[in-house]
């Protein structure tokens, strides 16, 4: 009976240790996401004051010099303000404070913005950007809007950051649900002629901090956040992602 008991006592406290230790993980990981949410938006706002004065200076200047110092300035600022605002999306993922907001939009203003920033992204990098919309498709859809554009803009952003010659294509169109007429789902498509992905690695490429062997191996900037917070919006909203390898290799 005393042997018994002695092993009682022992799971006893071991159950209360873990216990004890799951509730200092919890109290950990919520100070960590409420630092890290804290700290996203208090850098944010003196980096668009530099980027605000960066583009002052680059517009009263004429002289080549400047405005080629200027360019580099607002190149890793836009980059620094793409990783916080990425570390920010994943702090409230975890934290479950990511809101879904399923409301009516015109899909030609979605692909309208998305076009305006693929264009833009293609542009400064001397990329071709083309679009294909099919004229079939429905002018009104219920989503979140916001998110969805979201999602397609990293997949922009990376077709851009990945690819050196050639250019991005965004395609779109809308697929019949069913037998009803009303119901139908928005197929968005993002395709380049850049780097690729080896077929290996298309399992991982959702993982936070997951980043190709050709993205390292081309010493192309990145974190390896957007995809992973991608997936996780598209989760979020029932969405599907899908990705597609390319023979192509790096040079």
């Amino acid at each position: 009976d005393l042997h018994l008991c002695d092993r009682r006592q022992r799971q006893m406290c071991i159950r209360d240790r873990l216990e004890e230790a799951m509730a200092e993980a919890r109290r950990s990981s919520k100070a960590k996401g409420i630092f890290l949410a804290n700290m996203s938006h208090e850098i944010r706002t003196p980096i668009n004051v530099i980027l605000g004065m960066n583009e002052l200076i680059t517009r009263s200047s004429d002289r080549s010099e400047i405005r080629e110092y200027t360019s580099k300035i607002q190149s890793a600022g836009d980059l620094l303000l793409s990783i916080i605002n990425n570390i920010l999306d994943v702090t409230q993922i975890e934290s479950g404070k990511m809101i879904t907001a399923v409301k009516p939009y015109r899909t030609d203003s979605l692909i309208s913005e998305l076009a305006s920033i693929g264009s833009e992204l293609c542009g400064k990098k001397g990329l071709d950007f083309d679009t294909e919309f099919s004229p079939q498709m429905m002018s009104m859809l219920e989503g979140d809007k916001n998110h969805l554009r979201q999602i397609v803009t990293n997949f922009i952003s990376n077709a851009v950051k990945y690819t050196e010659s050639g250019g991005v294509k965004l395609s779109a169109e809308t697929v019949p649900c069913g037998d009803d007429e009303k119901k139908a789902v928005l197929r968005i498509t993002v395709s380049d002629t850049g780097i690729g992905i080896p077929s290996k690695e298309l399992e991982h490429i959702f993982e936070v901090f997951g980043r190709g062997k050709n993205a390292v191996e081309c010493a192309v900037e990145g974190t390896g956040l957007g995809l992973a917070i991608s997936k996780d919006l598209a989760d979020s909203m029932g969405c599907l992602l899908y990705t597609s390898p390319s023979p192509r290799d790096c040079s």
